[in-house]
């Protein structure tokens, strides 16, 4: 199953009313939700501990010279959800004993999955809103970012180019730019799911299924920030002097705003069709394994 596909029936949850699994996983609340109803409760404890975090999120701030650092707590409560959200989808059917009977069901394995897998992310749609809309206005900034640099990485002079085509260039480029970041921060969303779901199928307890999950989730947010910091780094003629702001901004926004800022044009295109098609080729794999992990009772 593609990306999009993935993505349609994990969030898109109108649709996913019509599945029967799904209206009785979100019956269920997640294991991290005890921990949110009592730390609602303890307004005082809330109170101290948001000061300190936002004292000491802004000295990090001041100290790196760089506000990205405000988005690196929020990307990991981001993963860590994520992870022990999806970690029971499956281990925690088994521990029922339940698995085995949603098997013999008329649906197919894959039905099965999304349902648990939507249901279970049902319990995250306020943080979802939240972070689709702190996308939208990041995709709104980049877009505007890539107007600017994107004549100087193309190494084009742009008093030589005609008028008409400055003008397309400047309709076309912030939207491509804006579209092209919403693509690859969807896709790994998908991808850091599917990675969590294939983690979490190869345990056979709750508590091992949590870890596993958890651990890939973060493994997959490192080494997509990893892999794009190392081929800009090693990409031959690009004498590139890595700096705490290039690395945060790997790290919260994603490999596209490494390669638009560093990349000449041609460069830039390559490497986000090649990021794009390598992830595509992972989520792949892991649902395919997911699924075969799955169908093992």
């Amino acid at each position: 199953m593609s990306s999009w596909k993935l993505l349609n029936s994990l969030i898109v949850f109108w649709n996913a009313v019509e599945n029967p699994v799904f209206l009785r996983t979100t019956r269920y609340p997640p294991v991290w939700y005890d921990v949110y109803a009592r730390l609602v409760n303890a307004s005082g404890f809330m109170l101290v501990a948001g000061g300190l975090s936002c004292y000491l999120i802004t000295l990090a701030a001041f100290y790196l010279n760089s506000l990205l650092v405000l988005l690196i707590p929020l990307m990991l409560l981001w993963t860590l959800l994520i992870g022990v959200t999806v970690a029971p989808v499956v281990v925690g059917e088994r521990e029922r004993r339940t698995w085995e009977t949603l098997l013999t069901t008329p649906l197919s394995i894959e039905s099965i999955l999304l349902g648990r897998a939507s249901g279970a992310l049902w319990w995250l749609r306020d943080v979802i809103r939240i972070m689709m809309g702190l996308l939208v206005l990041s995709a709104v900034a980049i877009g505007l970012v890539g107007l600017i640099l994107t004549p100087a990485g193309s190494g084009a002079d742009p008093h030589a180019l005609p008028s008409s085509v400055l003008c397309a260039a400047t309709l076309i480029v912030p939207l491509a730019a804006a579209a092209l970041f919403v693509i690859d921060r969807a896709q790994y969303f998908v991808l850091t799911v599917v990675a969590a779901l294939a983690a979490s199928t190869t345990t056979t307890t709750n508590r091992a299924a949590l870890s596993a999950a958890s651990t890939a989730a973060f493994a997959t947010w490192l080494v997509d920030a990893g892999i794009a910091a190392m081929a800009l780094v090693l990409l031959p003629g690009n004498a590139i002097t890595r700096t705490s702001g290039d690395t945060l901004a790997l790290a919260t926004l994603g490999p596209f705003v490494g390669f638009m800022a560093e990349l000449s044009l041609g460069k830039l295109a390559l490497f986000a069709a090649m990021t794009l098609l390598i992830r595509e080729i992972l989520v792949r794999i892991l649902w395919r394994w997911t699924l075969h992990r799955a169908r093992a009772v």
